[in-house]
């Protein structure tokens, strides 16, 4: 037992603590929080969250829960101003991993560094740099979006009644560390105002999940079977939107991100009008094996 463990209590969190960790955020600390489509504290009750405490006290928390069960991110993390988050962040993160080693299937934890302080405590605890997501946003003056007619394909309006067939598209077209589990595809479902599917002789093969605030749009997620790839269905799928938001709306601004390594959709971005803002922000990731 090290220095840190002999005066601190590490403990998993449990239900219980909720009030507690609710009262805490309240306060001045340092703070990480995950963007995806779940309240920070809607983990508790998921493994692995631990927390530290001192004379009863929480003085930090983290996070790394996998859902789905390959992927695993750094959801929250908080520690107190007066103690020393790397040391914090180390010693919860020893039992994130010590969990997910013992009961979980994942072979990394993955993090976003969405500020300086936290992108230097994940590389100081062992986590590398993966790949960045980037940025992009549609120019008002570009012409059209250039992709054929659909033939033999449709775009409809997704109903709720979809989402089996839509998480089975998602794992299908991503790797896991950016899938999306059917809990989170439901949430992006109950947030979005504007989710389309595209189905092809009567099989749905992609969809895509729109948001809208004031006078923009950002395109949250967008995916195509694999055998239906390179048809230019997912083209389809953004030049509808951009006709939802932009002709019949009057919408200003459509943004969307992506991985800086996917060149794929990198392409079919830039081929509908959209560019890079040169926003980005590194994903860090800290292999368990």
């Amino acid at each position: 037992m090290n220095w840190f463990q002999r005066h601190h209590h590490l403990r998993p969190v449990t239900p219980e603590d909720k009030p507690s960790l609710q009262t805490f955020l309240r306060k001045t600390i340092y703070l990480h929080q995950h963007l995806d489509w779940r309240n920070a504290l809607d983990w508790v009750g998921w493994q692995p969250f631990w927390l530290a405490e001192k004379d009863s006290q929480i003085i930090g928390f983290l996070a790394s829960p996998a859902d789905p069960p390959l992927a695993s991110w750094i959801r929250i993390f908080a520690a107190d101003l007066f103690v020393s988050p790397s040391r914090v962040l180390v010693e919860l993160l020893e039992k994130n991993v010590e969990w997910h080693r013992e009961y979980g299937k994942v072979s990394f934890i993955a993090s976003l560094g969405l500020s300086d302080w936290f992108s230097h405590l994940l590389q100081d605890s062992g986590f590398h740099h993966h790949q960045d997501v980037v940025m992009m946003t549609y120019d008002l003056n570009f012409v059209s979006c250039q992709t054929p007619l659909l033939r033999d394909g449709i775009i409809r309006e997704m109903g709720f009644e979809d989402l089996p067939l839509v998480t089975a598209i998602d794992h299908a077209a991503f790797e896991p560390l950016w899938q999306l589990s059917q809990i989170d595809l439901s949430n992006a479902f109950q947030k979005c105002t504007y989710k389309t599917v595209l189905e092809v002789n009567g099989k749905l093969v992609a969809y895509q999940m729109s948001t809208e605030s004031e006078s923009k749009a950002h395109l949250a997620r967008l995916a195509v079977s694999p055998e239906m790839q390179n048809k230019g269905l997912g083209a389809a799928l953004i030049r509808d939107l951009l006709e939802h938001f932009i002709l019949h709306k009057g919408l200003q601004s459509v943004t969307l991100n992506t991985q800086s390594t996917n060149a794929a959709s990198l392409h079919v971005y830039q081929r509908c009008g959209f560019h890079l803002t040169g926003e980005q922000f590194p994903v860090f990731i800290l292999p368990l094996y």
